[in-house]
């Protein structure tokens, strides 16, 4: 079936506003909070002289890793919390849906690094290939959490069938939202040497803040591309 990305879009942000308080408590915990850790305490400056721009971002991966891989777990955590919850057959609770979430977390979290290294070698061919693989997992997730039983490999595999002509759609989705989420960055960034610390401040709250909307709206959209191929699921 066929999906329209703009009523998609529009149906993730009433649910939002429908939701808006329980999605801010988890939200802010593991996508906000760990987002603005790691801007104020890992350095990411500009490459010294004599250093490319490659071997500077290797450096920081190198000396940051222990502080990336944490926000990175948490936020796979934050998200397999909220699919439980919003997409729970009985409308849980958030309590009920953590209990759920910390038994799912780790078919999660091998789902992820298999979605992570197919984008990557993807990549490598000019860039094309990894974008097409991000349209084509993007179910991987509330499959793989809304249906019970399900392997990392059946998540895949169903994605796959569901996303079928919605590829490059859905990838053009996500990527407008992602786009859009650099947009408070961008136009703060002027102001941080003029304020001094207070435009740091003021730049790593914003950039903070962006990112985690971003990540609760691909979520979200998600979600409710997941609830309209559902009747797909027979070839229906």
């Amino acid at each position: 079936m066929r999906i329209d990305p703009a009523s998609a879009l529009a149906e993730a942000v009433a649910r939002y506003k429908l939701e808006r308080p329980a999605l801010h408590a988890v939200a802010g915990l593991f996508f906000f909070v760990p987002a603005l850790a790691l801007l104020f305490f890992v350095e990411n400056g500009p490459p010294t002289e004599g250093e490319t721009v490659t071997d500077a971002l290797r450096a920081m991966l190198i000396d940051n890793w222990p502080w990336l891989l944490g926000v990175q777990l948490l936020e796979l955590f934050g998200s397999v919390w909220l699919y439980a919850w919003l997409l729970g057959h009985d409308k849980p609770v958030l309590g009920q849906a953590l209990r759920r979430a910390v038994a799912l977390f780790p078919m999660f979290l091998i789902a992820s690094v298999l979605i992570g290294m197919l984008t990557f070698a993807g990549l490598l061919f000019f860039l094309a290939p990894g974008f097409y693989v991000i349209g084509r997992t993007f179910l991987v997730a509330p499959v793989l959490i809304a249906e019970p039983g399900t392997t990392a490999i059946k998540a895949f595999e169903e994605s796959i069938r569901r996303t079928q002509g919605m590829g490059w759609m859905l990838f053009v989705v996500a990527a407008a939202i992602w786009l859009t989420g650099q947009f408070p960055n961008l136009l703060l960034r002027p102001l941080e040497a003029p304020l001094g610390m207070a435009g740091t401040v003021l730049i790593d709250g914003a950039a903070a803040l962006a990112g985690a909307a971003v990540t609760l709206l691909i979520l979200l959209v998600k979600v409710v591309v997941y609830r309209r191929t559902a009747g797909s699921k027979r070839g229906t």
